[in-house]
């Protein structure tokens, strides 16, 4: 009996382990020919391609308009960023100038130097009617130019250096006998002044920038050396398009300032900056 019952137990197994071994080897073959369809199929079909391409594109068309509106939203707080700068840095140095100043130059009458504001204009500064003479004296007329002496460092009592500050076209290089930057300019009036010049260019850019000109006073002569080249206060990426100086005060030395600026933006479109400071002659 227990010969018996350990041959049927053996005969068991046998059949146990046979039966294993038979689904193994069905299972490598499924798996080779599965193996031998996926090298035939290499690429993707037709329609694979046309379903991820759609996807894509939804994909595309949900992310794009995030991307513009971020873009021309960074684009934006530039040209802004810009504008406030140069606001801010243009009126600082103004500010400064006139903190360090002593009085405004209103009289001029006696104004016969030959050392003219713009060279080849031939005036003697003695014509305050003439807004192609405005450059030597500050008047009420033309707020947008400003002209006033600084304190000699070896007597303060006395009038030193003079400074000048105004607005005016970049100078252009094809206009050669016409210095645009020396002229001032109403940025308001969208005008050139000089149309009496033989190089007048009616075509020039509406870009005027603020600048500002010093006339040394010269010690060893008691006299002043002429106004140097104009030296822009705001870079060229912006424009003036206001700038007056009203003055205030008992002594006339208060001014008022009033600078804004403009440039275009991302779209097309003009961004505006204004800034409005007070400042005082000998504040400093």
């Amino acid at each position: 009996m227990k010969k018996n019952g350990y041959v049927s137990y053996e005969s068991l197994l046998d059949r146990l382990l046979q039966s294993m071994m038979a689904c193994f080897g069905r299972g490598k073959i499924i798996a080779a020919r599965h193996l031998a369809t996926m090298q035939e199929r290499a690429g993707f079909t037709l329609i694979e391609l046309i379903i991820s391409t759609s996807l894509l594109s939804m994909i595309a068309l949900l992310i794009y308009p995030a991307y513009r509106t971020n873009s021309r939203s960074y684009d934006l707080s530039v040209v802004e960023s810009s504008l406030q700068q140069n606001a801010r840095i243009g009126m600082k140095k103004m500010i400064k100038e006139f903190g360090a100043g002593m009085v405004v130059d209103r009289e001029n009458k006696d104004d016969t130097s030959s050392l003219d504001w713009i060279p080849g204009n031939g005036d003697s500064g003695d014509d305050e009617q003439n807004s192609s003479e405005i450059e030597d004296t500050y008047n009420e007329k033309y707020p947008y130019f400003m002209i006033f002496y600084l304190p000699q460092d070896s007597n303060p009592v006395q009038q030193g250096d003079e400074i000048a500050l105004y607005t005016a076209l970049p100078d252009d290089p094809n206009t050669s006998s016409l210095q645009e930057d020396r002229w001032p300019l109403d940025p308001a009036a969208h005008t050139f002044p000089p149309a009496f010049s033989g190089d007048y260019d009616d075509n020039l850019p509406d870009t005027p920038l603020l600048y500002m000109r010093i006339n040394p006073f010269n010690p060893s002569t008691t006299n002043w050396d002429g106004f140097g080249n104009p030296e822009p206060l705001i870079s060229s990426d912006v424009k003036v398009t206001q700038l007056s100086f009203i003055l205030g005060g008992d002594n006339e030395d208060e001014v008022l300032i009033t600078l804004e600026l403009a440039r275009e933006g991302p779209s097309k479109e003009w961004r505006t900056y204004k800034l409005v400071s007070a400042a005082k002659l000998g504040a400093r």
